[in-house]
């Protein structure tokens, strides 16, 4: 539950700090197609190991973009 509200404040400080180059927001885009894409498979045909998957790569994407993020602050 955590994860939307992290999503949030990273993608509004990244933009603040005006590092929203194009592999950033390829990686936020492909956040929030991968939550839409567990939400629509929990909610249809709920198998766990492909949600497992959605999320597992969708949490990379956040991890992602920290890492850029945290990168970037320190450079």
């Amino acid at each position: 539950m955590e994860q939307p509200t992290i999503f949030y404040a990273l993608v509004f400080y990244l933009h603040l700090s005006g590092q929203g180059d194009v592999l950033n927001t390829q990686l936020a885009w492909a956040y929030v197609v991968l939550r839409i894409a567990h939400s629509l498979v929990q909610g249809t045909i709920n198998r766990v190991t492909l949600r497992f998957l959605i999320f597992a790569l969708s949490s990379l994407a956040l991890v992602a973009l920290c890492v850029r993020s945290g990168v970037a602050l320190i450079a």
